[in-house]
Order: structure tokens, then C-alpha cells, then sequence
């Protein structure tokens, strides 16, 4: 759409004209043409996708029915490089009008820093931030300036939280996001109406819970939770970050590894046991194959290790 090429989208379409002089009827019998690690023949045709960005140097020649090649005719070709958008800054948080923090704020301090690849002057980027209610729809996008920090009046409940979702967009269509939790107003505890609900840093929302605020930690006995059922040196399995799902810092120590549950045949699959099977690690390796058909062992699905430091 842009009348230049684009690494990644854009293919190469050619057209090799020729002419046979002083060889008494002699007609043009064989085209070719190089390009883009490709060599093709006919006298037209089309290239894959260009991989590449810089310039190309295109090649073509014909053959005439004596079995004599011309010489070869090159061409440049300047392939744009291109990727998708990126998010290089941002932010998101409750404030009062004049953009303060605040975190009984009703408005929102937004700030989306995007870059793109330019194409030649071609492509255009836009950011854009949206927001809803925690279960809620989505409100309309309003267009943002580039790393330019931006005062939304969301008119956000203080009683309620909300995702913000902040976006590029390029010319092509293609998008960056991040999403934002944004909170409910800090309070110390709230007992939501009725009296089937409460919170302790923040308001209730969910019915029948207890809820605690993301930034809250629950102690007892002089210890976070998470030590006491985690304490340093445990052991994880799974496919997430444990420190983001429970806290404390943790090493991975292995990375794509799956357990040996036991033989095949021999297991209740729906119901193992991998205290009496007696864990093992397996080795290590890409992809969810649950069963090694070569040595008769199933396995369990890839995961990662993680231990706890501190």
C-alpha cells in the first residue's frame, strides 16, 4: 500500500523482457531470476515474503534456443526493515484533577512512551488508552501524545478497581499493549453493606470473601505467610514465576523439565501418585509429549524448577 518493500510482508513480483539480434532466427528459450536467497524461472513470477532488510541486489538473465546465456542484468532493491510496536515506557494511577497521586483518586495519570519502525516516513503510530470496571465493558479508546504524561477524567469509584489498558498502533494494524490493575481507595478495613463481604487495605468487592489489598502482606506469628509455606530453600513446580504468584525471591534451576510418572500401562494417569511413583527428574526438552513410546515411559507435561533464596 506504501509503493516501497517491507521486510516481512512484502514480496517481490518481476517481469524479464529480452530479445535475440544477429542469430538468424534464434528465439529467447530459458529466463531466470535471483532474489531473496530464491532463484526463479519464467519469465515472470513472484518471490516469497522478503526476510531480509537493506539493500537487495536483484538478478536476471534469458537464454536463447542456441543454448547461449546473456549477460547477467542487476538491479538494487532498498527493503525497509520492519517489527512490531513497542512500549518502551508507561504508567497508570488513580490522581486528582490536577494529576497528582492519589489513591482515592477519580481520575487517571496515564503516560504511554511507544515506538515504531518508520518505514521510510510511511508508518504512523498512535497510542490510546481504554479502561473498565473491574467485570465491566470497556470504554472508548482516547487517543494519547506520545510520552506525554495525560489527565483522564474516568470518574473512577473509589469503592470499585480497574484494568487500563494502554496501546501503540501502527499504519499496518499491528499493537503493543499493557494492562493496569488499578485499585480500590486504601482504607484500613471495609465491610461491605449487607455484612457478607470484607477487606482489609482496600474496599470489598467480591461477595461472600475476604479479600486483601495487592500491596498488603498477611502475618502471623512474626512471619509473611508465604514462609510458612514456603520457607527459603522449598522447591516449585509449574509453569509460572512462584515469586509473583506467592512472593520471596526464587532461582529457576531448571527449565523445560518433565517427570517421569512411570511406566506405561501401569499407571492411573487421572490418579498418580508421585509420592509413592517416587518423583524423578526425567531431561529436559521442548514440547508436551505426556509419553516416550521408545522406552515405554510416561512423563509428565514440561515444566520449570524453581528454588527459594530469600
Amino acid at each position: 500500500q506504501w509503493g516501497v518493500a517491507v521486510k516481512g510482508y512484502s514480496k517481490l513480483r518481476y517481469a524479464i523482457t529480452g530479445d535475440v539480434t544477429g542469430d538468424y532466427g534464434a528465439t529467447l528459450s530459458a529466463y531466470q531470476f535471483q532474489a531473496n536467497g530464491e532463484t526463479l524461472t519464467g519469465q515472470t513470477g513472484t518471490t516469497k515474503v522478503l526476510a531480509t532488510a537493506g539493500t537487495m541486489i536483484t538478478k536476471g538473465w534469458v537464454k536463447d534456443s542456441r543454448g547461449r546465456w546473456s549477460a547477467v542484468r542487476e538491479q538494487s532493491i532498498t527493503i525497509y526493515d520492519y517489527g512490531m510496536p513497542i512500549i518502551k515506557a508507561s504508567h497508570a494511577y488513580r490522581c486528582m484533577s490536577d494529576g497528582s497521586a492519589a489513591d482515592d483518586g477519580t481520575y487517571l495519570n496515564v503516560l504511554c512512551d511507544g515506538e515504531i519502525f518508520d518505514v521510510g516516513g510511511h508508518n504512523a503510530m498512535t497510542c490510546r488508552v481504554r479502561y473498565r470496571m473491574a467485570g465491566g465493558t470497556w470504554s472508548s479508546y482516547t487517543e494519547l501524545t506520545d510520552n506525554d504524561a495525560f489527565v483522564l477524567e474516568a470518574s473512577l469509584a473509589v469503592d470499585h478497581s480497574y484494568k487500563v489498558e494502554l496501546s501503540v498502533i501502527d499504519t499496518l494494524g499491528n499493537s503493543r499493549m499493557i494492562v493496569y490493575q488499578i485499585p480500590t481507595a486504601a482504607v484500613a478495613f471495609h465491610l461491605k453493606r449487607g455484612g457478607k463481604a470484607a477487606a482489609f487495605g482496600k474496599y470489598a468487592e467480591h461477595a461472600n470473601a475476604l479479600e486483601l489489598a495487592d500491596a498488603w502482606d498477611f502475618w502471623y506469628k512474626g512471619k509473611v505467610l508465604v514462609d510458612y509455606i514456603f520457607p527459603v530453600g522449598s522447591i516449585y513446580f509449574g509453569t509460572s514465576d512462584p515469586g509473583t504468584l506467592f512472593g520471596g525471591t526464587w532461582t529457576t534451576v531448571a527449565a523445560n523439565v518433565r517427570l517421569l510418572l512411570g511406566e506405561e500401562g501401569k499407571i492411573n494417569r487421572a490418579a498418580v501418585d508421585t509420592r509413592r511413583e517416587g518423583v524423578q527428574y526425567a531431561f529436559t526438552g521442548t514440547g508436551s509429549t505426556t509419553s516416550a513410546a521408545a522406552s515405554g515411559l510416561v512423563y509428565g507435561p514440561a515444566v520449570s524448577v524453581w528454588q527459594r533464596t530469600a
